[in-house]
């Protein structure tokens, strides 16, 4: 899970980072429908998962009481980034791939796959991409709760890494879930500076030189938010 220790690191070795994660349980299929082209750019405070598709009402409404009940322990309004991804490796239900900016515009299952952090209250969603009966690619749409200097308005999302994300889907959930996935995303203000982890294994060290403006690879580990 993420924690607030820093270790300075450059942008291959973190690509290198083996991350683990722990989760479990359940989602419930909906009707075939249109995903949208996305957001690449940072939104605050409305979920971009809901716009530019077709997504289940019911499904919205259900994300919506979920992100009310895990409101951000420090307040402030939830940091949205989308993602999309290929070239993703791996079988049908457990995934690994880097994730460009942005959306796709390609036909869904349907279904909204869901991951939370119980300590750090993110949320993870992911959508299938498909074309016919094969799945051609997934888009992930981060919800971060805002850190101070580290996930922020007035810094990008980019880079981001899902490694061994298990998907499964139930009768029971209204929504599909994330059993587990480590995640790696770089939270960037000025390119030019060094990077530290956040959240990451190994040593720490606080970066004392412009921690305002140091880049960051900030690791989230998701499970299952329906039992």
């Amino acid at each position: 899970m993420r924690s607030k220790t820093f270790t300075s690191l450059t942008l291959l070795a973190a690509s290198a980072l083996l991350f683990t994660a722990c989760g479990n349980k359940g989602t419930n299929k909906v009707n075939s429908n249109t995903l949208g082209t996305g957001s690449g750019s940072i939104v605050v405070g409305t979920n971009p998962i809901g716009t530019g598709g077709t997504v289940s009402s019911t499904t919205l409404q259900l994300i919506q009481q979920i992100e009310s009940q895990a409101s951000c322990q420090y307040g402030g309004q939830r940091i949205y980034k989308q993602f999309y991804t290929n070239s993703a490796t791996g079988n049908m239900t457990t995934i690994s791939a880097n994730f460009q900016d942005g959306g796709m515009t390609y036909s869904g299952d349907g279904n909204v796959y869901v991951g939370y952090n119980y300590s750090s209250r993110d949320l993870l969603y992911v959508q299938k991409v498909t074309s016919g009966s094969s799945v051609v690619g997934y888009i992930a749409t981060l919800s971060f709760c805002p850190i101070a200097n580290v996930i922020a308005s007035d810094r990008n999302l980019t880079g981001l890494q899902i490694k061994n994300m298990t998907l499964t889907n139930s009768t029971r959930c209204g929504y599909g879930a994330i059993d587990n996935a480590s995640t790696l995303v770089y939270s960037v203000k000025d390119s030019s500076q060094p990077v530290y982890s956040f959240g990451c294994s190994g040593g720490s060290s606080y970066p004392y030189t412009n921690p305002y403006i140091a880049t960051y690879g900030v690791c989230t580990n998701f499970t299952a938010v329906c039992k």
